[in-house]
């Protein structure tokens, strides 16, 4: 029985190392990219990620919240071998107990590799010290080689620009950002694309001529400050070469979500191009229902929408066409006033259910608010019967709009 139960843990044991090279947990919260750059006859591979304060264990240390991160970085060649490993450690101490719950502060960090040619994977894992749980594991295949044709981006903060030649790395897992705010795009040519005189982005219904310009460096430099990442482009006569990159100005301003490609064209031939992705992150969870999204448009309007189509993509395209037509920035592909319409169906959805209607955006609260707002002020009262009473009031303008729990269900009616 002992040697059955030996046998056994040894196979469980071998399959499990095996998986473990094919295993990929990433945590979509943590944004990373991966970028590499040629010099000489090595290749610098750049790994860059934003861990949000939100996931990590903080634990309380007099009036302080303090975290600690392990991570660890393995790149292995074909044969299996290790060839390059890093093991770093970061301490983060917070004095303020709603920082540790913030989504939008990072640790942030870069670490980079030197390569010759060849293929290999790179493997990273991330272990919250505090809990001892692993919070991200994922794995990227490097080919890195003169047969190597693909081009590659950054997406950088066109408005955190602090001198000639420094930007503000913005991750987003590859992607370009659907998103009202406009970005930049750097990307690292090769010498074949380096003279070209024009730029396009081709999409279904889209075909855009893009501004660009020209950077001319010798060297690049990654740069850590607070919870932002820098990338620095160097001039020196210390070295010898000198590389190209192409700065894209403004380029998600007119994307909506799909699939893009970018066109280098020099003498009107297109002599490159580049697949691009972009996605619309924190996009309302209602407008993943179509049906639903355009329900919530008859339940506010009191109008027929979803009858007079049957396809989803008919469905989709109504519903785009209808906020477009409602757009306060039509010259832009983000619509403010759609985000903000669903964001406000997504908290209803959830804020005002109750036992007698789950869907707490289809109340009387939530209609109220999805007009309105949140309301300045709301005051609970119990009346004569013993009913919950809620009052909102509205200071610009001055509106006040009464609610009543009937069947003490916490389903409120509007209450004249």
């Amino acid at each position: 029985m002992l040697k059955l139960l030996s046998l056994f843990l040894l196979i469980f044991f071998i399959a499990e190392s095996k998986s473990q090279l094919k295993f990929s947990f990433e945590n979509p919260a943590i944004k990373s990219e991966i970028f590499d750059i040629q010099t000489d006859t090595l290749f610098t591979i750049y790994f860059l990620c934003k861990i949000p304060y939100n996931i990590l264990i903080f634990q309380k240390v007099n009036s302080n919240f303090s975290t600690s991160l392990e991570m660890l970085f393995e790149i292995k060649n074909d044969d299996n071998e290790v060839v390059k490993r890093k093991l770093e450690k970061e301490f983060l101490i917070l004095d303020n107990y709603d920082l540790t719950k913030s989504k939008d502060k990072f640790i942030v960090k870069s670490v980079n590799f030197e390569l010759p040619e060849g293929s290999y994977i790179l493997f990273v894992s991330f272990v919250d010290l505090n809990s001892n749980k692993i919070i991200h594991k994922s794995n990227y295949s490097l080919n890195l080689g003169s047969i190597q044709k693909k081009l590659q981006s950054l997406v950088v903060n066109k408005e955190k620009k602090l001198e000639e030649n420094r930007f503000e790395v913005v991750l987003f897992n590859n992607f370009i950002p659907h998103s009202a705010d406009y970005f930049d795009l750097i990307v690292f040519t090769s010498n074949e694309i380096s003279n070209i005189d024009e730029i396009f982005i081709k999409g279904k219904d889209l075909k855009q001529e893009l501004i660009f310009e020209k950077l001319v460096y010798q060297n690049i430099k990654i740069q850590e400050s607070e919870d932002k990442i820098w990338l620095i482009f160097l001039s020196d006569s210390l070295f010898d070469n000198s590389n190209n990159a192409l700065l894209l100005r403004n380029v998600n301003k007119n994307l909506l979500e799909g699939d893009y490609i970018i066109e280098f064209m020099l003498n009107e031939k297109k002599i490159f191009e580049m697949p691009v992705k972009v996605k619309w992150f924190n996009k309302p969870e209602t407008l993943n229902n179509i049906d639903l999204a355009l329900e919530m448009i008859e339940f506010i309007e009191e109008i027929k929408l979803r009858t007079l189509f049957s396809s989803e993509t008919e469905k989709k395209n109504k519903l785009y066409e209808y906020w477009k037509t409602r757009d306060p920035t039509p010259n832009t592909a983000f619509n403010e006033l759609m985000n903000e319409f669903y964001k406000r169906v997504d908290y209803a959805q959830k804020e005002f259910a109750s036992l007698s209607q789950r869907n707490g955006a289809k109340t009387d609260r939530g209609k109220t608010y999805i007009k309105n707002g949140y309301p300045d002020k709301v005051e609970r009262n119990v009346n004569k019967e013993g009913k919950v009473v809620e009052t909102w009031y509205y200071d610009n303008p001055q509106r006040v709009f009464y609610f009543i729990d009937l069947k003490g269900d916490g389903h409120f009616k509007f209450n004249q």
